[in-house]
């Protein structure tokens, strides 16, 4: 009898025990799921007017700029003056570290422009840094201009001179924003709070205590702009204004697109601002310039699918979620309008992001405990996105269904097929032949428009699927395991390459004397041939070591052509007698 009381009561102690134990000081809202956040996204370009203005009257943006650049011009001159202003002074500063640093790196436009006749004006670190505080939020726009767009030579006028000063810029500012650990963005930390929860040190403290590292002042960029007081004495003036916004607007693009260049599988952003009122949420850098930036590099670049987690020390997630999730749509609307090849429905499905708010107020504090459960939410989602990584590539090994209708063999790659995302496509819904968890022969069903290939290689420590980086033009080879490299473009490999020489856009070194070139689109077989060094250069070819020349764009070639006949006929002449005519 004593024993089944002791039974009876084992629900009861359990019951009293829990109640006893002291609950977590913050409160986790459910996440928003990445279907739900593609839905908004789609309400949001279904809301748009086909014929909704996305800026300035041309006229009015020249005028601006012109104006802009008289005034950098006379910060310059005069910033270390002591008549100076403050405002002056702290742009002066900034303006000077950052064109250091730039000459420091001797960067360099993208080596397409090379080709262009008449050929464009070599940029400068002086002038670069001034097309940060004069052309800052127009360059960001300027990011929907794609390199094959480039290649085609179908870029001419203003969006060309923005391509490469964004090309240029990139080349060297996002060097400035590395950090050694995965980046945190943040509002409302200073030294002065009274109630010691959101100081500067706190942030730092639990910045480290996750492993993560805060963009500003943590970055030289970072660390420069905090050296010129965040530029606080610049928002009284319209000019300087917007100076300023510009270079805000460069700086989170930078500090963004690192993130994604690493595949950061989890944005973490801490918040201690009230949405409205003196010094807003609204008005803080992170909702203005971050945090849209951040969903053009998920939907605009596409193909990275972060999960974004939000700890509002405010604990007003309620109204904090709604109004980031809103700025992190914002810009999306005037780039989905300029992506004429992907339909609105197709656009909202370039990124699989996801959202998540923590409310912290009260008695909760950027703690150790806190520090373990962020942790933990960072770890749940990388070990997620591997998942995701292997059962895209083997989601269809194995499957019956793969002997039932024959696939038939991609149509001709000159054809222009509908828009669809290679990744998620490719691996979530289109049967395949598959074999060791990718593709080792065989061909995609029609309706999937391209082929993924196979080549033996040592580990590249580069993301493939869908919420892992993939970066299309970027992304060529990745390591799955077992010796197989995989990419999901058409590709070209030969032997004896050099590794030296085999580097660069849409080359891969996988080791051995192995070096692959990817198609300049999901649709062109690139080819390689037979050549040598002298005469392997120039656009599209490029010499990869071993006598051999690789060209990410499809070409045919013939043997025994002197230089001179193969020119006469419109061919590029590589040596060794082969000549190859672009298709």
């Amino acid at each position: 009898m004593a024993r089944w009381v002791c039974f009876l009561l084992i629900p009861l102690a359990t019951g009293i025990r829990s109640k006893s134990d002291t609950p977590w000081p913050w409160e986790e809202h459910p996440a928003s799921s990445a279907e739900e956040l593609q839905e908004l996204l789609r309400t949001a370009l279904a809301q748009t007017r086909p014929n909704e203005a996305t800026g300035e009257e041309p006229g009015d943006a020249v005028a601006q700029e012109e104006a802009l650049r008289e005034r950098i011009a006379s910060i310059r001159k005069d910033w270390q003056s002591a008549s100076a202003t403050a405002c002056h002074r702290q742009l002066g500063r900034l303006i000077n570290n950052v064109t250091l640093a730039c000459e420091g790196l001797q960067p360099k436009a993208d080596w397409l422009l090379d080709y262009y006749v008449p050929a464009l004006p070599n940029k400068t670190c002086a002038e670069s840094t001034s097309d940060i505080f004069a052309l800052g939020s127009e360059l960001v726009e300027t990011l929907h201009v794609s390199r094959d767009a480039v290649a085609s030579v179908d870029v001419a006028g203003e969006m060309l001179r923005r391509y490469q000063a964004l090309s240029f810029l990139r080349s060297w500012l996002v060097k400035l924003t590395e950090t050694r650990q995965h980046a945190l963005l943040w509002a409302g930390f200073w030294d002065g709070d009274p109630e010691n929860r959101a100081t500067q040190a706190a942030l730092s403290n639990f910045a480290k205590a996750i492993e993560h590292a805060t963009v500003h002042p943590n970055t030289f960029l970072g660390q420069a702009i905090e050296a010129s007081e965040n530029l606080d004495a610049c928002y009284q003036d319209a000019l300087t204004r917007a100076l300023a916004g510009n270079m805000w607007s460069i700086a989170s693009m930078s500090f963004v697109l690192g993130m994604r260049e690493r595949a950061q599988g989890t944005v973490i952003a801490l918040v201690n601002k009230q949405i409205a009122g003196e010094r807003s949420l609204s008005q803080s850098v992170l909702s203005t310039h971050e945090i849209p930036t951040v969903g053009l590099a998920a939907w605009g670049l596409g193909f990275w699918s972060p999960k974004v987690l939000v700890v509002d020390l405010m604990g007003t997630c309620d109204k904090t979620s709604p109004a980031l999730q809103k700025r992190l749509l914002a810009r999306l609307p005037s780039w989905a309008k300029s992506m004429t090849n992907w339909s609105p429905e197709a656009f909202a499905t370039r990124s699989r992001l996801q959202w998540q708010c923590i409310d912290c107020s009260g008695a909760c504090s950027l703690d150790e405990a806190l520090a373990r459960h962020v942790e933990k939410l960072v770890e749940a989602k990388e070990e997620q996105d591997q998942k995701d990584q292997e059962l895209r590539c083997a989601s269809s090994a194995g499957t019956e269904a793969l002997a039932a209708p024959k696939p038939r063999k991609l149509r001709s790659p000159t054809r222009r097929f509908p828009a669809v995302d290679p990744v998620s496509t490719h691996f979530g819904r289109c049967p395949v032949r598959a074999g060791g968890g990718c593709f080792e022969s065989g061909w995609l069903p029609a309706s999937c428009y391209f082929q993924i290939q196979v080549q033996p290689g040592p580990r590249v420590r580069l993301p493939l699927a869908l919420g892992r980086g993939f970066l299309p033009g970027r992304v060529l080879h990745v390591y799955l395991g077992g010796g197989k490299c995989c990419t999901t473009e058409w590709s070209a490999c030969v032997g004896g390459a050099d590794s030296s020489f085999c580097k660069g856009d849409r080359l891969s070194y996988l080791g051995g004397g192995k070096c692959c070139v990817t198609g300049s689109s999901y649709y062109v077989k690139p080819t390689c041939a037979e050549g040598t060094r002298d005469f392997c250069k120039g656009y599209p070819w490029k010499y990869v070591g071993g006598s051999k020349c690789c060209a990410s764009k499809q070409a045919s070639c013939e043997k025994y052509y002197e230089s001179s006949r193969c020119s006469s006929q419109g061919g590029d002449y590589l040596g060794n007698g082969n000549c190859c005519w672009n298709s």
